[in-house]
């Protein structure tokens, strides 16, 4: 499998066993001083804990559904970094109405012992 395939995958993968796992395997993604950008946080979220703590009320939103797809991906030469680029979809129930929100999100991964961790993830 092309190295532009196997990250396409694991962003796949990230996505899928997020909807069991939630917060927990959302942060089992990220390197151990991995970094998070997200909308309406004014600092950087660093580390695994941090990113777990963070997701937590996303992942505790009634009948959350959380879904993303990569569609662009670039690997370095040497094969130790990459990034992706893609849509994301969350729907939750507030006040007896469905709210959905759509966001675009770049993850930049980079392989450690033989596994792709993510050390930014920046989303909108």
């Amino acid at each position: 499998m092309k190295l532009k395939d196997q990250v396409m995958e694991v962003d796949r993968l990230f996505c899928k066993d997020c909807k069991m796992g939630k917060e927990k395997a959302w942060a089992s993604y990220f390197l151990e001083d991995g970094k998070m950008i997200t909308p309406g946080i004014k600092e950087n979220i660093v580390g695994k804990k941090a990113i777990e703590k963070a997701m937590v009320p996303v992942f505790d939103l009634p009948d959350v559904m959380f879904d993303w797809e990569p569609e662009h991906v670039e690997v370095s030469g040497d094969g130790t970094l990459a990034v992706t680029r893609g849509t994301s979809k969350l729907s939750y129930t507030k006040d007896g109405e469905t709210i959905t929100t759509y966001g675009n999100y770049t993850t930049i991964w980079k392989k450690r012992y033989g596994k792709w961790k993510i050390s930014w993830d920046i989303g909108n």
